[in-house]
Parts: structure tokens; sequence; C-alpha cells
């Protein structure tokens, strides 16, 4: 069998005396990573759209993290964006040359504002042992399944498991490696065996680290590898399971950075890939578009097996406590943890007290504890995130949709979705702080919340029968996730 000499270049000319390569030769000063067992199972065409995409996820570390980041270490190069980007493709024919700079360079447009020029050519001088591909695409298919879905070790792909085991469909799982130990290791070692229990496969893929802050390509990433990983397994369908809210997240506040992850640009932008370099026709289907995190958390409401699963989940941003053998596992006052507990919560999945949320803010005060360090509380900046999100849904209830930063909620037709999120924002509220005739069941200690609670009402936005009706709403599974054709 002739050995393939993979040979992926991505050149950046940072300047006349100086330039960074990203790639898989000994030429690259920044060596590109991907499993083994993963690569070995792809095409030379395959493993060329993979290594492209994690190039622009390392050029995005790069672009982001200048001298503090770990690849500088390596070029002792940094860039702002405008310097020229060469790509080196072997296997791709040169009539889609012009076609695939145009999306790389759209995509670094878009993700991270920068229009660097970008061109694609052949190799000057291809290694010794180097072949073109000589078998068809799909000559390493494995055990042929109906879907691959993306595992990322939070609620929302939990969720989809559920959803699926309902829907009976033969699927496999991949859950993408890029930094976080702590994170690989919760899903390794803890949630891929108990997943193993419902017969779905659950494959781990390390890929090269990105950016320290919010990693706007790493969509990308997981779609072009959940979507080679369905090829290479004779589908044609990936399914991403993450919530509405998510993927059309709006700017809270002026200096948010919001993520792309599942932005629907993204999911465009990975099936046009596909099709320019593979000409294959890949099917992301995202079932819970239409739906909040609550109302995902209800197919599993019923599910006693699934319900213990959910809390050894993780949410958090910051991923370093993710595996800890003791709580906290979550820092409990980033947007992800609190919407997450905000919607376990109101599906009743978690008490009003859990142990595992280091600053708890919903449930405890300024000056409480913080479970994490020793001797330390939490302060209002902890609350930074949790009143921006109930500023946010307050504008949302009484209908002031017109500010330019909800313009994607307008745009994509999201009005009636983020109403009934902001609901469970607020039906949280009514659980923790009623009033007393209103026999509050939480136990609340924050006292701003307490007032906001107060506002609220009076603005007529919340109260317990407002509650108590959205929480009927999400029991009864009122909003359904959409189908999973598989074609």
């Amino acid at each position: 069998m002739e050995v393939r000499v993979k040979m992926f270049r991505l050149t950046i000319e940072a300047s006349k005396k100086s330039r960074i390569t990203i790639g898989t030769d000994n030429k690259a000063n920044i060596q590109l990573e991907l499993d083994e067992k993963f690569r070995e199972r792809l095409s030379e065409t395959e493993s060329d759209l993979a290594y492209l995409i994690l190039s622009l996820f390392v050029y995005e570390s790069l672009l982001k993290d200048g001298k503090k980041g770990h690849y500088y270490k390596k070029t002792k190069v940094e860039i702002n964006g405008t310097e020229p980007i060469r790509i080196e493709l072997s296997s791709v024919a040169e009539n889609k040359y012009s076609s695939v700079s145009g999306l790389v360079k759209y995509t670094l447009l878009f993700t991270l504002g920068v229009s660097p020029q970008v061109s694609v050519v052949r190799p000057e001088f291809e290694p010794q042992g180097f072949h073109k591909e000589k078998v068809p695409g799909n000559a390493n298919v494995g055990e042929k399944v109906d879907a691959v879905f993306l595992f990322s070790g939070g609620l929302d792909s939990l969720d989809g498991l559920s959803y699926l085991e309902d829907s009976k469909i033969k699927a496999c799982g991949l859950f993408v490696s890029h930094g976080s130990a702590p994170l690989k290791s919760l899903v390794s070692d803890q949630l891929i065996p108990r997943i193993k229990n419902h017969s779905y496969k659950v494959t781990v893929v390390n890929v090269s680290k990105g950016s320290k802050g919010v990693q706007q390509l790493r969509g990308l990433v997981y779609f072009i590898l959940g979507g080679l990983y369905a090829k290479v397994n004779g589908a044609h369908t990936l399914i991403v399971s993450e919530v509405g809210p998510t993927m059309y997240q709006p700017i809270y506040e002026i200096l948010d950075e919001v993520t792309l992850t599942t932005h629907p640009v993204m999911v465009n932008l990975a099936k046009h890939f596909f099709l320019e370099m593979l000409n294959f026709e890949l099917d992301i289907v995202l079932p819970f578009t239409d739906l909040t995190k609550a109302e995902a958390l209800a197919l599993i409401m019923d599910k006693k097996e699934y319900k213990e699963v959910a809390k050894s989940t993780n949410s958090c941003r910051n991923t370093r406590f993710a595996a800890a053998k003791k709580a906290p596992t979550h820092c409990g006052h980033c947007l992800g943890c609190i919407v997450r507990r905000i919607s376990m919560i109101v599906t009743k999945i978690e008490n009003n007290i859990e142990d595992y949320y280091s600053s708890d803010v919903l449930v405890k005060d300024i000056g409480d504890p913080d479970g994490r360090r020793p001797n330390t509380k939490i302060s209002l900046n902890s609350m930074n995130d949790l009143l921006m999100l109930m500023n946010f849904s307050k504008e949302i209830l009484l209908g002031k949709t017109n500010q330019i930063g909800y313009a994607k909620i307008r745009d994509y037709n999201a009005e009636e979705l983020f109403r009934r999120f902001s609901l469970d924002v607020m039906s949280v509220l009514s659980i923790l702080y009623g009033d007393e005739d209103e026999k509050p069941e939480g136990k609340g200690k924050n006292r701003y919340l307490k007032e906001l609670y107060k506002e609220y009402k009076s603005l007529g936005i919340i109260d317990k029968a407002l509650a108590d009706k959205r929480a009927e709403e999400i029991k009864e599974k009122k909003y359904k996730p959409k189908s999973i054709g598989i074609k």
C-alpha cells in the first residue's frame, strides 16, 4: 500500500522578512493536530478540507491572543489580519481555487472581521512519495449509520441524545477536543461510559488548540469534522442539538462578544465547503432551533437516568473544573451557567439549592461565600451577566425589540422564541422570590433579584399565574423539536 504524504500548508505573509506557515510537514512552524485514527479514514481531499478549517482555527488564535498566545512562542510574529494568506492545496481541482479562496475570505470577514488577500495555489514542489488520490472518497466507509450527532458535554447535546433515542435513529457521535483537558476528561471518563448504556458510540477527536477567549471558528471546526465523520460512515446527515436562543443570540450589551458557533451563516458556510471541495451535500439538522433550553430539557423530565446524567454535564464558560471530583464544577455566574440554572430550576430537574455552582447568584446574595476559593465572597461583579440577562428579558416582554442589538431576532423571525425564553428567565424569579401571598417555592437570598421581581411584577410581565402557566406549557411539551429527516 502506497503511503500518502500530507502536505497541506497555509502561509501568512506577516512581513517581507517573516512569514508564518501552518501545516503538516516539516516546513511548517505550526504543526496542525488531527487525531490519527480519524485522519486515517479520510481521503486526500477530505483530509485537506479538515486541515484547511483547522488552520483557520489556529489563525484565529494567532490573531486574537497575540504575544500571550501559545502559538506566538513558535512564530515570534504578531499578525493583525491584513497579511496576505497563501493556501497550498494539492488535491482540489484548479477550477475550484477561486470559489475556495472566496469561502475562506468570507469566513474570516464574517467571524473575525478581517479581510486579508487570500489565494489558493498548487504546491510548487510536491514531496517525494506524494501521489494523487486514486480511490473515491467513500472507500473508507465504516459501519453505516443514518446520522452523526455532535456531542459537547453540555445539556443540549444530552437532550439531543434523548430525542435520537425517541426517534429510533441509528447514529454515532463525535466530540471534538481542542484544548480543555478537564472537559475532555469529563466527556471521556464520565459521560461517554453512561451514554453507552443507550447504544450510542461517541468518538473523541483531538485537534489543534484554539484561542483563549470566545472561539468564533469552533462551530465551523465542529461542522466540518462532524460532516467528514458522517461521510466516512455512509451518512449525509449531521445533527446539532443546540437550542434557538444560543443559535440566534443577540448582543445583550454594547461590548458583548456573541458566539457564532451555530449561527445560520456558519451552518451554510460548512455546507458550501463540502460542496466546493468534495462535491458532497451535507444536511445539517438543528432540531431544537425553535425551543428554549427549558423546552429541550422537557424531553428528559420523565427519564430518570437522563435526569441523573444531566447534572454531570458542563455548561460553564470556564471548563477548568469540569471534571472535578468534588463540587463546585461550575462558576455559577457566567451566562452559560445562569441559563442552565434557570432551565434546570424551571423544569424541576434541579433543586433550588445545589452545591456544584461556585457563585450561585440566582440563589445566593452578595457577600455570601464563594464555594470555589477559601475566604472569598460573591461580589456585585458576579452578577453582571445575570443582570444583563434580566434587563434583556424585561425589554423583550415589554415589546422593545426595535433596538439595533436585537436585529438578529427580527431577521430570523425569532420574536416568539425569545418571548418564551424571557418568560423562563422571569419564571425563576417567581419561583425563588415570589411574595409571601404567592407561597414561593424557593429560598432565594439575593436582595437585588427580590427587588427586581417586585419591579417586574408591577410592570405586569411576570407573576405567579404567568409562571405557573409557563411551567405547564413546558411540562406538557407544548413546543416540539423539528423532525429529523434522513437523506
